[in-house]
């Protein structure tokens, strides 16, 4: 079991760039929300509506809600996307250290998955050589 809280796709909206930002530990810890974000944090995954959870709307200024955004972000459950939060990175780069993960495994698998073919591959051609040889062993008594 995770929580939001421990997650780094945790994100806070700035109110004056639009930017989702790294929420910051205080938020996470008890709730509150500085004013330059005024909204309550949210799932970059969108795995959670935490929103929905903390009972604020898009129109709520959420200075009051502080226990229903602790108890929201955290609150434990089951969830695949995420990510162990690491101090100082933003959600997107959370995001991109997931990509990352995933793509380096692929990429694993696919190398495994052709070293497997090529050594399919040497012994396939081991096999016809000893077919030739054979073949050619035959025909040139054939033809003695």
């Amino acid at each position: 079991m995770v929580r939001c809280s421990e997650c780094g796709l945790l994100a806070s909206r700035n109110v004056q760039s639009r930017q989702l930002e790294e929420t910051e530990r205080r938020t996470r810890d008890e709730g509150y929300v500085d004013t330059a974000y005024r909204e309550a944090p949210i799932c970059l995954a969108r795995a959670n509506d935490l929103w929905v959870e903390s009972g604020i709307t898009a129109q709520t200024v959420c200075y009051g809600n502080v226990d229903e955004i602790r108890l929201a972000i955290q609150k434990e459950r089951i969830c695949q996307p995420f990510v162990e939060w690491k101090q100082g990175f933003t959600p997107k780069e959370h995001q991109e250290m997931i990509d990352r993960k995933v793509m380096l495994e692929w990429q694993a698998k696919r190398e495994e998955a052709d070293r497997k073919w090529h050594s399919r591959q040497n012994w396939y051609l081991v096999i016809i050589a000893g077919i030739f040889t054979i073949l050619g062993a035959i025909l040139g008594v054939l033809l003695s």
